[in-house]
């Protein structure tokens, strides 16, 4: 399984080759898509629901985890709550 997405407030879709790595953004070839199709994001959260629902470790319980590094962040504010 190699999924690589995000949906950010229901309302938009990210989604691609792209790693959200500071390599894959300095030296990869990497691709990023931002979708607003309302249909495709409906499909996509389906998808992350069964993924999320029948994950082998409970990400759950996952606590003090940073979803993005600071890096990230700086490059992307709209991803990051700092």
């Amino acid at each position: 399984m190699h999924n690589k997405f995000a949906i950010i407030d229901g309302k938009e879709l990210i989604t691609g080759s792209f790693n959200w790595t500071q390599t894959a953004q300095e030296r990869n070839e990497e691709n990023m898509l931002i979708i607003h199709d309302q249909d495709t994001i409906d499909q996509y959260s389906q998808r992350f629901e069964y993924l999320w629902n029948t994950s082998r470790i409970d990400a759950r319980d996952a606590q003090g985890f940073d979803a993005f590094p600071a890096w990230f962040c700086t490059n992307f504010h709209v991803f990051c709550a700092h």
